[in-house]
């Protein structure tokens, strides 16, 4: 399975985990990274993570980052996606870029902690499912992905 984790997923676990749901996302996050599936980066992750401002944090995220097994480069048709996708949708542009990168290195899963993400891409025509890790790793323990 090819999965594409947003900037938000390679941080979560490096979040203050005081909260059962950043708990649970963080060890989603882990388990997903640790899985052996295909993971896919971009030029956008790159510079999403580049702009993390805690040094420490950026050090752990750039170490974590580094479990990626693809690497989608920045291209016009990647721009052109992500302009297509914010003219249906409410979607900010940095994830809209994330999405058609997704999209292009033909992802099957988008992982996302951001429930706002989420709640924008219903209805949109994606070419690629968007979930919470913690729903993703639940489905994968029960068979699968189906429905």
């Amino acid at each position: 399975m090819r999965i594409y984790l947003d900037c938000c997923c390679y941080n979560r676990p490096f979040d203050n985990v005081s909260q059962q749901r950043v708990q649970e996302e963080a060890a989603a996050v882990k388990s997903v990274l640790n899985s052996g599936e295909c993971i896919i980066g971009s030029d956008f992750l790159d510079m999403e993570i580049d702009m993390i401002k805690d040094v420490r944090k950026l050090d752990k995220v750039h170490r974590l980052y580094q479990l990626i097994s693809e690497h989608v480069k920045a291209t016009e048709a990647i721009f052109n996606r992500a302009c297509e996708l914010r003219g249906c949708s409410s979607l900010k542009n940095m994830d809209s870029l994330h999405i058609a990168a997704a999209e292009a290195g033909g992802a099957e899963i988008f992982l996302t902690v951001d429930d706002r993400l989420i709640r924008s891409c219903k209805g949109v025509p994606v070419h690629v499912k968007i979930c919470n890790p913690v729903n993703f790793v639940g489905r994968c323990d029960h068979g699968g992905l189906e429905g």
